[in-house]
């Protein structure tokens, strides 16, 4: 038996983490078996967040070029360890894009414009899908309890065995 969340009646659903795909622009599908094993569709906005690092200068001149962007939802500069043998955080820039499917061009472009040199860019080597699971702690069959709230979902309970 299948549902959708047009036809789920409560605010919070237990069960099953079953599936995760991009879906519509900015979205992704997730699927939830419930304890009856009834399988639910929900849809969650999802914006996935990419980071950029190189010289201050440089990328302060990057962000010149985001103002006509289309994907781009926000930016903003954050401090991250960039590599694993950093013994403090630099600061980078997080972009976070409208769209999952967005990424792969978004950071050919960025390459390019740095003459594949001048800039690093992290977490953009995932498929929208995992980056989802990735950034909401899940993992296949992961018992969940959700709260719903117009196409956002807010994962209250993840329980890890």
């Amino acid at each position: 038996m299948r549902s959708s969340i047009n036809q789920v009646k409560s605010c919070h659903v237990k069960g099953w983490f079953f599936d995760a795909y991009p879906s519509g622009f900015g979205e992704i599908t997730v699927w939830i078996i419930k304890q009856n094993g009834e399988r639910i569709k929900l849809i969650d906005r999802f914006q996935p967040k990419i980071y950029v690092s190189g010289k201050q200068d440089d990328l302060e001149q990057l962000i010149t070029r985001f103002f006509s962007s289309k994907v781009i939802s926000s930016w903003n500069f954050v401090y991250k360890y960039v590599h694993p043998t950093d013994n403090q955080k630099s600061s980078v820039l997080e972009i976070i894009l409208k769209d999952c499917r967005q990424i792969r061009s978004f950071t050919r472009d960025i390459l390019k414009k740095g003459g594949y040199l001048t800039y690093e860019v992290h977490n953009c080597d995932l498929y929208g899908d995992r980056d989802y699971i990735f950034s909401k702690c899940l993992f296949p069959l992961a018992q969940v309890e959700i709260e719903i709230q117009e196409k956002t979902l807010k994962y209250k309970g993840i329980i890890y065995f």
